[in-house]
């Protein structure tokens, strides 16, 4: 297990990560989430050993990361976003030398590799040079090297930057297996693929960390939705003006579609209680209603809420 207790870490007088304390479990996917500038790679770089904390204790298994011994550092694996590799060297030379830094040798060197080549499906091009490589490719090589050494915790840093749907699936799919068995921290800026991965989320803002729960309580921070979609036959003349005697619809929209049917999007505050409302009021007024739907806010909509918005 990695926790972080009461981190801190500064560059000059700023703060790139303040005060900052949770845990990760094995077999768990975290999604590590954030506007640019918040701290991610940074806190990625201090669990690593890359950093240092000015404040605070990196553990692992309860063990304080700096001045551990080099076999408590072998249980970590790290993708850099980017993956910064030798673009003269042919992957098997790469995964050699990767392999030999872990400490493998002989039998256990060849083992480790051929592991890692099945599991992110090397095979077919271990003696093309890095540099020839797609960004896809890339990608694999530099989750193959993170996970050499058959790490414990694998911390992966955009690993699906840059990539085609095909390649994003790919990885997304192997990162989901990997993580029945591992920890993993996963930062990335698709939150479509939240859902789809993780069995949990952190978000941090400024260096602090603002969110940490599942993806359903994500969704749940938005409250009642303020986005519904009303669908009726024709388009009454006075539908307009009753819509804007409503208290709670802030602002609509509409177009026609298909069929005679016309489609209204509301902004406004809509619980049960509100859509009650819209309905009868159309029901008093003899208006056809089709359907009356409360749209749910998108991951990035909430995500722009918690972090107001910065960039």
């Amino acid at each position: 297990m990695i926790r972080l207790e009461n981190v801190s870490r500064y560059f000059g007088s700023f703060a790139a990560v303040d005060d900052l304390s949770f845990n990760l479990e094995p077999g768990q996917v975290t999604g590590f989430l954030g506007p640019n500038g918040a701290g991610k790679t940074t806190t990625m770089r201090l669990i690593t050993g890359f950093l240092a904390p000015d404040q605070g204790r990196v553990l692992i298994d309860g063990t304080d990361l700096q001045g551990a011994p080099a076999s408590l550092r072998g249980r970590l694996g790290y993708l850099p976003e980017n993956s910064p590799l030798y673009g003269d060297m042919t992957i098997l030379e790469l995964l050699e030398m990767a392999a030999g830094l872990c400490g493998k040798r002989g039998s256990d060197l060849k083992q480790a590799i051929a592991r890692v080549v099945a599991v992110c499906g090397l095979g077919q091009v271990l003696k093309t040079p890095v540099s020839f490589l797609s960004k896809g490719y890339v990608q694999r090589v530099g989750l193959a090297q993170a996970l050499i050494g058959d790490p414990q915790v694998l911390v992966l840093d955009e690993p699906t930057t840059g990539l085609d749907p095909n390649q994003i699936r790919y990885i997304k799919d192997l990162i989901t297996e990997l993580g029945q068995s591992r920890t993993v921290l996963l930062s990335t800026h698709l939150l479509y693929q939240v859902p789809e991965i993780c069995d949990r989320v952190l978000i941090l803002n400024k260096g602090k960390l603002i969110f940490d729960g599942t993806p359903d309580k994500l969704l749940q921070e938005a409250g009642p939705p303020r986005h519904a979609e009303l669908v009726v036959e024709g388009h009454p003349e006075n539908l307009d003006d009753r819509l804007k005697d409503l208290p709670f619809i802030n602002s609509f929209s509409s177009r026609p579609l298909a069929g005679g049917f016309s489609q209204f999007q509301l902004e406004g505050h809509f619980t049960d209680k509100e859509l009650t409302w819209i309905s009868d009021m159309l029901r008093e007024n003899s208006l056809p209603l089709a359907r009356l739907i409360p749209l749910k806010p998108s991951l990035d909509e909430i995500f722009a809420e918690l972090t107001g918005g910065n960039t």
